[in-house]
Parts: C-alpha cells; sequence; structure tokens
C-alpha cells in the first residue's frame, strides 16, 4: 500500500456560534455561485410570499423585482400603503409575516428533499451509482492532496474511523466524513489515542522538531521522518474520555524551541502501526523500550491524519494529511454517488444539487429568523407595530385622519424593544466578524 505525505497547515478561525459566511475564510471561494445562487432565490421566495399575500387580500402591487448590489443580490416588493392600512389588523399581519412564513415551509422541504434521501434515490434511478464510502467529485487547486489524490478515488477510512458498511458509526458515510473532519471535540477513537513506537528507532538529527510556518514539516533533509511527542492518558484504565498532558489547543505555533522532548520517528512506520497498537500510556505497547506518541502539529489546530482510499484503478493506498482538518473538509468534495461511465455526465452533478440543497437550507433559516426579529426596518419590526396598534385599538385609542395610530405608552414599547432588540443584533454581527478577523 503505497504512502504519500502532504501538508495542509492553516490557523484555525475561533469556532463561534454565530459564523459570518466570507468567501475564502469560513467557505470555499468556488462556493461563491452557491452562495449568490441561493441568497437570491431565498431573497426572492421571501419577497414572493409578501405579493402573494397581498394579492389574496386583495391589496395592489405597484412593483416587484430583484436587484444586485456589488456582487450580493436581493429582492423587493412594493405594495400600495393605502389599501393596506385599509385592511384588518389580522390581515396585514399575514401579509407582513408571509414572508418568514414562505422561508420556513422553503427550508422544511429542501431539508425532507435533502436528508431524507429523496435526491440520492432521484439520481440512482437516472443512473448513478451508490458506493460504500465517499468518493472525491472535485479537489481544490490550492489543497496539497491536489494532483496527488486522483478524483473518482473512493475515501473509505480515516484514521481508525471506517466510513463504509463497516464502520460503527450510525449515519451516512458523507455524515461520517464531515463529522470525523468538523467535530468540535477530538474523536476517542483517533486523536485521544497515540501510536506505539520504539525509543530505538529515534533517529533525531537535531532539525527534525525544528518546526516554523517557513518549515511546518521540520527543517531536516530527511523527508521520511516526523517530529513526535509523548503522549499519556491519566485516566486510561477509569473508562473516562482520555486526555494529554497539556491540550493541543494550548500549544504555540510551533519555534525553534520545542516544548517537548525531541523524538523523531518514520511516519510512515509509526502511523501503519493500527489496531491493537493504539495506545494511551507506554505501558500498553509491546516491545522493548516502548513509547506512546502523537505526531506533533506544526499548528495548534492540526494534526496528521491518515486517509485510506482505492482508487479508480482499483488499487488500495494510503496518504497522510498534515494540517487543519477544516481545511480538508472544505477542500475537497465528496459524494456518496458515482456518474455513469459517460464522459458527457458531470461527475459532482450529485455533490452540486447536495451542495445548493444545503445553502438553500441555510440561507432560508437565516432570513427566516432575521426577518422575524423586532429589529429596525424588518418585518419583526412591522409586526410589532401592527400588534400594538391594535392592542390600542381594543382600547379605544383615536385615529388621526383615518390612520391606525400607537398610544404613547404602546410608541415607547416599541421603540425600546426594536432599539434594543436592533443594537444586539449589531453587537452579534459585529461581534462575530470581530472574532474572525482576530
Amino acid at each position: 500500500m503505497p504512502l504519500t505525505t502532504v501538508t495542509g497547515g492553516s490557523k484555525d478561525a475561533t469556532r463561534q456560534l454565530l459564523q459570518p459566511v466570507i468567501p475564502g475564510l469560513t467557505m470555499p471561494v468556488g462556493h461563491i455561485w452557491y452562495y449568490l445562487l441561493s441568497l437570491a432565490i431565498c431573497a426572492t421566495i421571501h419577497e414572493l410570499g409578501h405579493a402573494l399575500a397581498a394579492s389574496f387580500s386583495r391589496v395592489p402591487l405597484r412593483q416587484f423585482g430583484v436587484f444586485i448590489m456589488g456582487i450580493y443580490p436581493g429582492a423587493f416588493v412594493d405594495l400600495e400603503a393605502t389599501e393596506l392600512e385599509k385592511r384588518p389588523v389580522i390581515e396585514q399581519l399575514r401579509i407582513v409575516c408571509a414572508g418568514v412564513w414562505h422561508n420556513a415551509v422553503t427550508a422544511m422541504c429542501i431539508y425532507l428533499l435533502v436528508y431524507s434521501g429523496a435526491m440520492s434515490k432521484f439520481f440512482e434511478a437516472a443512473g448513478w451509482q451508490k458506493i460504500d464510502g465517499v468518493a472525491i467529485v472535485e479537489i481544490q487547486k490550492t489543497s496539497p492532496l491536489f494532483g496527488r489524490v486522483p478524483e473518482l478515488s473512493i475515501i473509505w477510512q480515516i484514521d481508525d474511523i471506517r466510513l463504509d458498511e463497516n464502520g460503527k458509526r450510525g449515519g451516512s458515510a458523507v455524515a461520517r466524513w464531515t463529522r470525523a473532519l468538523t467535530a468540535t471535540r477530538r474523536n476517542a477513537e483517533t486523536v485521544e489515542q497515540g501510536f506505539c513506537a520504539v525509543q530505538a528507532e529515534n533517529v533525531d538529527d537535531g532539525l527534525c522538531c525544528e518546526m516554523s510556518p517557513q518549515y511546518p514539516m521540520g527543517e531536516s533533509p530527511d523527508t521520511e521522518i516526523f517530529c513526535f511527542e509523548p503522549y499519556h492518558s491519566s485516566n486510561a484504565t477509569t473508562g473516562k474520555a482520555p486526555v494529554t498532558r497539556r491540550k493541543r489547543s494550548q500549544l504555540p505555533l510551533l519555534t525553534s524551541e520545542p516544548q517537548w522532548p525531541s523524538m523523531c520517528f518514520d511516519l510512515r512506520t509509526v502511523l501503519e502501526r493500527t489496531g491493537s497498537l493504539r495506545c494511551h500510556t507506554s505501558a500498553e505497547c509491546p516491545g522493548t523500550l516502548p513509547v506512546c506518541v502523537l505526531p506533533r502539529s506544526p499548528y495548534p489546530e492540526s494534526r496528521a491524519m491518515r486517509i485510506y482510499y482505492t482508487t479508480p484503478t482499483g488499487s488500495q493506498e494510503m496518504t497522510i494529511y498534515v494540517g487543519s482538518l477544516d481545511r480538508l473538509w472544505l477542500d475537497i468534495h465528496v459524494s456518496s454517488l458515482v456518474p455513469p461511465k459517460y464522459d458527457w455526465v458531470p461527475k459532482n452533478m450529485p455533490a452540486w444539487c447536495d451542495a445548493l440543497g444545503k445553502y438553500l437550507l441555510s440561507f432560508s433559516i437565516a432570513l427566516c429568523l432575521l426577518n422575524a426579529l423586532p429589529a429596525w426596518y424588518l418585518d419583526g419590526d412591522h409586526a410589532l407595530k401592527l400588534l400594538l396598534v391594535s392592542g390600542a385599538e381594543s382600547n379605544k385609542a383615536e385615529k388621526k385622519d383615518g390612520e391606525r395610530v400607537m398610544g404613547g405608552q404602546a410608541e415607547r414599547v416599541h421603540a425600546v424593544v426594536t432599539m434594543v432588540t436592533t443594537a444586539l443584533l449589531a453587537w452579534c454581527i459585529g461581534g462575530s466578524v470581530l472574532l474572525l478577523v482576530l
């Protein structure tokens, strides 16, 4: 089984609940078309919801259209304000909330289409073949795996995690692939176990562990050896989740002064020792002078990962990726389907549809939740105003020139709620972007 080693280190962004979608930073640049198309579709559906609800209530529609601001698309609807004011409050609420409702229904339909397997069944009926594992349908040219791992290779194992039907984990192969590369907690089957080595095999030449941004694999001229750090879990016999002596996320960007005793081993020899030779302590390793080690990552949030795959010609191979797992997940597009053997059929069409569906789902949910907030100029602001007007009318509030108005107390409530909500929303968005930059 041939082995190649590639490196793709990068500094990971801080994980946070609200993650801005920025091409080139939090999503691949190649996904910009999914991003723009999904945003245009979801915005159009939102505004179309307002237009349909207004038509149902016989409120004249003055204008309806789409626009592009810079590169970002949008949509708008302009209703006859005087006619809208004449309708009962319940009808106005229905028109105001129709956009949010249509985005919610769209999200529900797309979720059922993508995650129920209906899309996969459609492509299988059209001639695509379901595989045992995940097939690489596209590799970004910026990835260190580009040109090394052939497209349409079938990945069936990552480290000790099986992606095929022999895998113990639930979910589809694509879901297991995503979970293995994007899970916030390190997987107990892989990272939280070390590799058995023999101290006599240490071939430290004084340069192997001299890692830096310029030399992420070390400065040693021998490219077959790699720097390792001792691994020990004090909870190995207690049944608790094992922990290392020091959290890897706390390791600084490696400099010329090593934080761990220098040990250099042949990367292929150590990492191919899997199964019973994975360890939590050195005592679990067989042989004389054993030691339990982990490959030392060139960046705080990156590590070495074994990728087992079958090439389109049928040969089984393994490559070792050293770097950010999030970056690997963004750079490689996989699918559980391979196309019919026709040159004119786009091999990544299922992946395109799947990616577009997931972006549509994300934007539909985002527009639904965002517009429901009672912040300035959003649908929630208009809905709150209508509810307060309804409450004022129930208290026999007067009208000015036939137009519904809020009472003094209702106006103060509306001003406070919208101002606070707008400030919190701006704080969340600004804080998320600032955390991303820092």
